[in-house]
Parts: C-alpha cells; sequence; structure tokens
C-alpha cells in the first residue's frame, strides 16, 4: 500500500516535472490524473488507448455491483 502509494506519487512528479506527460479527466469523478496505466485501464478502441473512466472509479462500481449480487439469494435447481 505505502509503495504504491510512493510509486503513484513518483510518476505525478516526473511527468510534470522532468518529463512532459499526457493528462486526462476522469469522466466519473471528474479528477485530473496521468494518462498512465496505473491511473486508466487500457482500452484499444479508445483514441487516446485507455478508458474514460479511472481504475478507481471503475473498482468502487464493481465492488458495489457484487455487493448486490451477493445479496440476492441463490435458487438452484
Amino acid at each position: 500500500m505505502i509503495a504504491e502509494t510512493a510509486k503513484k506519487n513518483f510518476l505525478t512528479w516526473y511527468y510534470t516535472e522532468h518529463e512532459k506527460g499526457k493528462w486526462k479527466k476522469c469522466s466519473k469523478c471528474g479528477e485530473i490524473k496521468l494518462a498512465h496505466n496505473i491511473y486508466f485501464s487500457k482500452n484499444n478502441s479508445s483514441k487516446d488507448g485507455f478508458y474514460s473512466i479511472c481504475k478507481d472509479c471503475r473498482n468502487k462500481k464493481k465492488n458495489k455491483i457484487v455487493k448486490i449480487v451477493k445479496r440476492i439469494p441463490y435458487k438452484g435447481d
């Protein structure tokens, strides 16, 4: 967890101060994040190669769906 946060902080610093990086706005939360595979999942069909929703928002949505599905009782044959 700490190493992941440090890696994200380093990438943000590197692409802001050292080398010009591409930035992208998440269409769900509206945060502007580095267009990198740590923040956005890859999508070959999009113009820039990444999904429009960041990984954090995609994971929150996925976890919400999983919780809902777990509450539905299973009726076997």
